[in-house]
């Protein structure tokens, strides 16, 4: 069966009794479970597939930094968290800053 462009079956089974759920995933396998009741056992499988779609929308936005006044996207690394310091010397080489008065004049 499909959901949400998931293919998920559920399975009866006779010894335990009870409902096995089994979600395809994209590119890692599957993940499985069990329930007393068949619906509870769709509702799982339903919860998992949510579950990876909401992972995937977070590793999928976009995030984004301000340099020099400018929003700049992260590169992938930098919003999974492998980001290799960039080796700027903030002290030598500080971000350029334009301050204005009240008036907005610079």
């Amino acid at each position: 069966m499909i959901y949400r462009e998931h293919a998920y079956s559920v399975v009866q089974t006779g010894n335990p009794a009870g409902w096995t759920w089994t979600v395809q995933l994209e590119g890692s396998g599957s993940q499985t479970g069990a329930s007393h009741r068949r619906e509870a056992a769709i509702v799982a499988a339903f919860a998992a597939i949510d579950q990876v779609i909401k992972a995937a929308s977070h590793r999928n936005a976009l995030s984004y930094e301000i340099i020099d006044g400018r929003m700049i996207p992260k590169s992938e690394a930098q919003v999974d968290g492998r980001a290799e310091d960039s080796g700027r010397d903030m002290e030598r080489d500080p971000p350029s800053v334009v301050l204005a008065d009240r008036n907005g004049a610079t």
